[in-house]
């Protein structure tokens, strides 16, 4: 089956799952409150990434509980729930998945159950830029102009080639330097991520095992992940007037201070970004880009 987004962009979307990685607390929010349940625009933020990734195309979505896990469940129809009793990091919930998906070989989305502003098109871009390159992993990243909290990509200074990741708390002064951060959205192939986290130990101050692990990535080749996109702060999908405004509403509410938008070759709604304050910033592979201060 093919899913075509109004953006023209076409992917074949067969033999591809997603795992929602949405078992944390979320202490940094200093509520009760999964992190996922957290409201939008009167919507909880995991209904925003469960409704992007079936945009997309992607019908068997396996999502990964822990904290109050029937209420997280509750907020999810229509999906497969895996629990994980301990957090142990991002590597150990998605190991909780591997009996979900036991003979299944293909392409598997992860994604962050709180990151609602990762929408449809960027998915299938994603999606397509992985297999049109033949990788075992693909991983989407952001320039930050404020970068603290956030994952780090480091790479060699010449040649820009992946090396690793580097957690906030791991991270050494020179690497929190780094504008690149890791957005926390993947492709994998499966079963090879499986097959490499199962061989890694934790080796983190932590004491939990990430999906960013330097030996899992090794496993897997590390020159296989690339830097699928990256934005000033946030990607928007759908350029009508009212995404656009509550999209706005959405990146001034996180603290964002650039909005970007992909606008297709559509004379009307080019019109409107530019009514809205946005100005045309580079042409895109499928779309112009927009950007405006907030």
């Amino acid at each position: 089956m093919r899913h075509e987004l109004p953006t023209g962009l076409t992917v074949s979307l067969d033999n591809v799952k997603a795992v929602v990685l949405a078992a944390g607390k979320g202490v940094r929010m200093k509520s009760d409150r999964p992190k996922v349940l957290h409201q939008v625009l009167g919507r909880p933020v995991l209904d925003y990434v469960l409704r992007h990734l079936r945009q997309a195309g992607v019908s068997d979505i396996i999502v990964v509980v822990g904290h109050q896990a029937d209420r997280v469940r509750a907020a999810a129809p229509g999906c497969r729930f895996i629990e994980q009793k301990e957090q142990k990091g991002t590597g150990h919930a998605l190991l909780q998945a591997e009996a979900a998906l036991e003979g299944f070989a293909g392409d598997l989305f992860v994604v962050a159950g709180d990151a609602p502003l990762v929408g449809p098109n960027t998915l299938q871009r994603v999606l397509e830029d992985h297999r049109a390159q033949g990788r075992e992993a693909t991983f989407l990243s952001a320039c930050l102009d404020d970068p603290t909290g956030y994952g780090r990509v480091v790479r060699e200074k010449e040649s820009r080639r992946f090396l690793r990741f580097a957690e906030e708390t791991d991270a050494t002064p020179e690497e929190k330097d780094i504008p690149e951060c890791n957005s926390g959205e993947y492709v994998f192939r499966c079963p090879g991520i499986f097959e490499a986290l199962r061989g890694v130990k934790p080796n983190n101050k932590k004491g939990e095992l990430y999906l960013t692990d330097e030996a899992a990535l090794l496993v897997i080749r590390p020159d296989t992940f690339v830097r699928a996109g990256q934005s000033s702060a946030t990607i928007l999908e759908g350029p009508f007037t009212r995404s656009l405004l509550k999209a706005q509403e959405i990146a001034v509410g996180m603290g964002a201070r650039t909005l970007s938008a992909y606008i297709p070759y559509d004379a009307y709604q080019i019109s409107v970004a530019k009514r809205l304050g946005f100005r045309r910033s580079r042409w895109g592979i499928h779309a112009l880009v927009f950007e405006k201060r907030i």
